[in-house]
């Protein structure tokens, strides 16, 4: 009788512990929280699992820099929080499956996860990490210039759009007469920039000065847009803005030989984007709508909250090329040339 029970006893303590083992085994760990988080704000983590309280031992907080804090059950107190460079954690909204991050700065970004241990039987399961990315917001809208006012219907139209400084940096897009200018029609143009670095002062977080090298592409002359992209915070060479007051003839092969130099004695330009406009339709209220906006992030994801979009329109008039080649034709007459 008493071997009976004691196999009974055997019996019900192997069931419970492969209960547990096929619960251990089956744990589905992940981390919710915000991707981009404004500089100063607050982010809360939450580490969601479908492990029973009665089986649940310990539940870690993890960044790629440091452990944030670490919850046990039986212990007393049972949160531990610990050094955190980046932001203040909230101990007062703390509980076993979440965390809350006031002030966040800059060089809290990076990657986060949780983890969350049984004590029978014994197993730790990770979340996947998470990109959390604190962002330093454009205090302005873009800013648009081009060197004349007015624009010749198939000439060039060369636009400078730059944006306020920020971190990461901003994604220029452009937009004619409401219309988005379509990637796969735009050639780009790019300087060779250093790894940021953080400036504390009024200026914000910036980008060095690169070493004024070109990465030059071969250019189609056929394409309706090009577009030159640098990421940097000085202002643009004067020498790209340069255009011929009468004939657009030569226009082209004039810019080519300017973007193929290489300015060893001038700055790069800013934060921009440079379009030239092969071609363009007269609309019927004769102005062209010209607009740039500067987005963080690229794109905003389903459920993300954090947008920093900034835009920028201007206006200009359109002329014919017909009129323009008259125009320099009587100056050119006046002159007996």
């Amino acid at each position: 009788m008493v071997s009976t029970q004691k196999w009974w006893s055997l019996a019900l303590l192997f069931i419970v512990v492969n209960q547990g083992r096929g619960q251990a085994t089956d744990v589905d760990v992940r981390l919710s929280a915000p991707s981009w988080v404004a500089r100063g704000g607050s982010a809360t983590l939450r580490c969601l699992h479908q492990v029973p309280p009665q089986l649940l031992y310990k539940v870690e907080f993890l960044s790629s820099g440091s452990k944030l804090l670490q919850y046990v059950r039986e212990r007393v107190p049972p949160y531990t929080n610990y050094t955190f460079h980046g932001g203040k954690l909230n101990m007062s909204l703390v509980t076993e499956n979440s965390i809350t991050i006031d002030n966040l700065d800059p060089t809290a970004s990076g990657l986060y996860w949780c983890e969350v241990s049984l004590e029978t039987p014994i197993f730790t399961a990770a979340s996947p990490p998470h990109q959390l990315t604190v962002v330093y917001s454009q205090k302005h809208p873009p800013i648009i210039t081009f060197g004349k006012p007015d624009v010749v219907v198939g000439g060039l139209l060369r636009a400078n759009c730059t944006s306020a400084p920020a971190a990461p940096p901003p994604r220029l897009t452009w937009y004619i007469d409401n219309e988005k200018v379509p990637e796969e029609s735009i050639r780009y143009f790019s300087y060779r920039v250093s790894s940021s670095t953080r400036n504390k002062g009024g200026s914000g977080y910036r980008h060095r000065k690169h070493q004024h090298r070109y990465i030059a592409p071969e250019f189609n002359y056929t394409a309706k847009y090009w577009a030159l992209v640098s990421e940097t915070t000085t202002h643009a060479p004067a020498n790209m803005t340069k255009q011929s007051k009468c004939t657009l003839k030569d226009g082209h092969n004039e810019d080519a030989a300017k973007i193929r130099e290489r300015p060893r004695e001038l700055a790069p330009p800013p934060i921009s984007l440079w379009v030239s406009i092969a071609e363009l339709r007269t609309p019927a209220h004769g102005r062209l709508q010209l607009t740039c906006t500067s987005t963080i992030p690229d794109e905003v994801g389903p459920g993300e909250r954090f947008a920093d979009v900034k835009k920028q329109t201007v206006t200009g008039a359109i002329k014919s090329l017909k009129a323009l080649n008259l125009l320099c034709f009587y100056k050119k007459s006046i002159l007996g040339v």
